[in-house]
């Protein structure tokens, strides 16, 4: 998978949140872009 783009975190994080990633997905993007898994995780500690 490429690298995600800084500026299309949110995009990725709103396909995530809304279900339009399957799961198995998810960990493949988080395993792929490490930045893009810190931001996320730093912003998911705000949702909750």
């Amino acid at each position: 998978m490429a690298p995600i783009p800084r500026e299309q975190f949110e995009l990725y994080e709103a396909m995530i949140l809304t279900g339009q990633i399957p799961h198995e997905g998810i960990q493949a993007i988080i395993d792929a872009n490490p930045e893009f898994a810190k931001w996320y995780k730093e912003r998911a500690k705000e949702r909750f």
